[in-house]
């Protein structure tokens, strides 16, 4: 990232040699994604504009193509599936066969982030049969997001491969790829898959290699506590589903250990999360549900200090029904005042 920043500024003086700032673009995107900066990569993608009279709203494949994989490494597949269309649907067209096989795995892997198995299915199916050559970057991509598209699908296989993946980046010295493939295949890891994803995180840097060390230590030890610190900082990069799991395993370990401040902390995360994460990587064992949208409303206004009555009054209904959704509150959230509520949604 830093000869990242270092060649960027160099670039703006050598503007003048055609193609350089696209080869500069491509490398960078690269970099940021791998890095867990996906939003940074969205803004590599947008450019501040510049006022020209014939200047169209359009974006090419390309470019809808690697901000859709964006937002789906984000864990964002519902936002991921505007460019992603855009960019199958031009790519089909004019197929270039190598972004075409990426653009069906992230595809894929948004729908199965959404949760819609049959559409994620669908584009599986036209992944393998399609073929082409790529460079290793766009195979990396394209195999990573049909694998993770699989395991959220439950094919047992996929997780297995993505192991494969890692261990052959780890051979070949790659361990930023082997740390992406192993925060993929450990959802539900064992010990020993664990131990590897933390020696991998040692050989790494920045903000994503310490997530997937919180996550391996956390994960191996049952320890609440390290997966809220993991989902804190996955939070700092918006990594949604990253931190969804952080957060699901922390409920159970918390509860599990009898730490109900740290289980009602991550469980109001998680309920927080389902408004942009439809399909959870993984549910607490426990059973515990999240709050409805109308119940999330109601808990929200009772933590600000409304009464059951100024409450009724907003929302158009009784305060019998008030007080019927704040009871499911309590209940699901562990809470046993309008005051614990402060922080938690």
């Amino acid at each position: 990232l830093g000869l990242m920043r270092q060649l960027g500024g160099q670039i703006s003086d050598a503007a003048q040699i055609v193609g350089l700032r696209e080869q500069f673009t491509g490398r960078a995107y690269a970099v940021l994604l791998n890095a867990g900066q996906w939003r940074r990569c969205i803004d590599l993608l947008d450019p501040p504009p510049v006022r020209e009279i014939h200047t169209l709203p359009y974006r090419s494949a390309a470019a809808e193509l690697s901000a859709g994989i964006a937002y789906a490494y984000s864990g964002r597949g519902a936002v991921a599936l505007d460019s992603l269309l855009s960019a199958t649907a031009q790519l089909e067209l004019r197929p270039v066969q190598s972004m075409l096989r990426a653009a069906y795995a992230a595809t894929a892997l948004a729908y199965a982030q959404m949760g819609n198995a049959g559409l994620s299915r669908k584009y599986l199916d036209k992944l393998a049969r399609t073929g082409g050559v790529s460079d290793h970057t766009t195979r990396s991509i394209t195999s990573f997001c049909a694998n993770v598209a699989a395991r959220w699908l439950g094919d047992n296989d996929a997780s297995p491969r993505l192991l494969q993946s890692a261990r052959e980046d780890i051979a070949a010295g790659r361990f930023t790829l082997a740390g992406i493939s192993l925060l993929g295949a450990t959802v539900n890891g064992t010990d020993a898959d664990f131990k590897l994803m933390e020696e991998v995180a040692g050989c790494r840097q920045g903000p994503l290699a310490e997530i997937s060390r919180l996550i391996a230590v956390g994960s191996r030890t049952r320890d609440a506590k390290t997966l809220l610190s993991g989902g804190e900082l996955a939070a700092t990069l918006e990594l949604d589903a990253v931190e969804a799991r952080c957060m699901a395993l922390a409920v159970d370990y918390a509860r599990q250990a009898g730490d109900s401040l740290s289980a009602r902390t991550a469980q109001a995360r998680l309920d927080i999360l389902a408004a942009t994460v439809a399909s959870l990587p993984i549910v607490p064992s426990s059973g515990s549900p999240l709050l409805t949208s109308r119940e999330r409303q109601i808990a929200r206004l009772a933590g600000r200090g409304s009464s059951n009555r100024d409450i009724a009054l907003e929302m158009g209904v009784s305060v019998r029904t008030v007080e019927g959704h704040l009871y499911q509150v309590f209940t699901k959230l562990g809470v046993t005042s309008r005051g614990d509520l402060t922080g938690l949604v």
